[in-house]
């Protein structure tokens, strides 16, 4: 039973990593860039999967702080997200950035209820 364990665990994070890998890959290309190639995109993958076995190395008071500096970053870039989408929506009939006022203080109603 320990070894599907072990099986299971090696491919989820074999899986994660090859998925950051092809995200990266497709981020780029939306952001205009070219395209990662496949033998780079495996280099990436690799790489992710050495930087998560170095930090499982750390001891348990280590990985507490990581998890908390983790939980503070997600956090930070929700609301980060959530503000920007606020800022950046325009109201019908225009585009382009809205006031602070309309985005902290500015409701509109057209839901027809």
């Amino acid at each position: 039973c320990g070894w599907w364990n072990f099986l299971g665990n090696t491919a989820g994070d074999a899986s994660f990593a090859a998925g950051f890998a092809a995200f990266l890959s497709s981020a780029l290309v939306a952001s205009g860039y070219d395209k990662i190639p496949a033998v780079h995109q495996v280099w990436v993958a690799i790489l992710v999967l050495l930087l998560w076995s170095l930090l499982n190395c750390f001891r348990i008071e280590k990985l507490a702080f990581v998890n908390n500096f983790a939980a503070v970053c997600h956090v930070a870039s929700i609301l980060l997200v959530i503000i920007g989408c606020l800022v950046c929506a325009g109201q019908p009939g225009s585009t382009g950035i809205q006031t602070g006022s309309f985005v902290f203080g500015g409701y509109y109603n057209d839901s027809g209820w």
